[in-house]
């Protein structure tokens, strides 16, 4: 299956422990993987915003000890709050934030973990994609979601001389997510191997092998804004049945561009960065080296590209 890519489920060096499965008081506090723990784990796919005044709760040099010991939950902002009921209520135990996993005041901690988010988001049982709330501060859990209804409406004469209103979708709905225009959150989407979507109207799923969809079997029926790609072309033991010729491998990079360019960054200076879990996949399966988001072997022809996007030959 294309959805299960991990074979060993080896814990990332950091995650949260959120408390066993049936725990009466369960409490969340920071592990160190120091011995390989194998055990299935959770990634958070969210947007910080604006940083509040003061700073949240975030893993840095001085507090790790603290961490390990036990976090308190009305410390951690109210995204990572909702991460942790969603976690515990699947039935997880451990999961993995970026904002707590990785040492944010260490250049050297936040350069090894970054060259490591591929294989974070790769191996994760389920990603948890709060698609809906722009800032970390707000969560999204807290908003009851209101129902859908369609933009198009049909006027149709009543009896008794009243009109009645019908309301008509021409199309499946387009969801309009603020984390998906967001640049770190790329990669994330991409190298998921399942996602757990919490959009406007509902709670989405989508995966390797399933295009997004609702949870519910009475759901609406969605369009997929973003290009996904075939999953075998992140698998270096498989086959892959697009991305082996030179054209495909091209295309498959203007599209991740195009994609990336589209997309906001607090800080410039994470631009190389926000996209390093696909650029060093990628370095392994093709065997070259990315130079600046260029690619050595095609690096006169990239240079001069102006990014045009053909069709979509992998897809049906």
């Amino acid at each position: 299956m294309h959805c299960q890519y991990s074979r060993d489920n080896v814990l990332p060096l950091r995650v949260l422990d959120v408390g066993k499965p049936g725990d009466a008081t369960p409490t969340v506090k920071l592990k160190i993987n120091e011995t390989d723990t194998h055990a299935p784990y959770l990634a958070l796919s969210y947007c910080w915003g604006p940083q509040p005044v003061p700073e949240p709760l975030r893993l840095r040099r001085d507090n790790a000890k603290a961490l390990v010991k036990g976090i308190e939950l009305q410390d951690l902002q109210q995204s990572i709050q909702d991460a942790i009921f969603v976690t515990r209520e699947l039935g997880y135990q451990y999961l993995w934030i970026d904002a707590l996993c990785i040492i944010q005041d260490c250049v050297t901690d936040k350069g090894t973990e970054i060259g490591r988010m591929a294989a974070i988001y790769k191996n994760a049982s389920i990603t948890i994609a709060a698609a809906t709330s722009s800032d970390a501060a707000h969560g999204f859990l807290s908003e009851e979601p209101e129902p859908y209804c369609p933009q198009y409406k049909v006027y149709v004469p009543m009896t008794n001389n009243t009109t009645g209103t019908v309301y008509v979708s021409v199309g499946p709905y387009e969801p309009d997510h603020p984390l998906d225009k967001r640049g770190w959150t790329l990669q994330e989407f991409m190298l998921s191997s399942r996602m757990l979507i919490f959009s406007d109207y509902e709670l989405l799923w989508q995966c390797k092998e399933v295009d997004l969809r609702s949870v519910s079997a009475n759901g609406l029926d969605y369009l997929q804004p973003l290009e996904t790609l075939p999953w075998t072309v992140f698998d270096s033991d498989a086959e892959p049945y697009y991305g082996n010729l030179d054209s495909e491998k091209l295309y498959l990079w203007k599209t991740i561009t195009q994609q990336y360019t589209n997309r906001e960054l607090s800080h410039m200076s994470d631009r190389l960065n926000a996209i390093k879990g696909i650029t060093s996949e990628l370095e392994t399966l093709w065997r070259d080296i990315n130079v600046y988001g260029l690619w050595k072997k095609w690096f006169i022809e990239l240079l001069a590209c102006c990014g045009a996007v053909m069709s979509h030959p992998w897809r049906k």
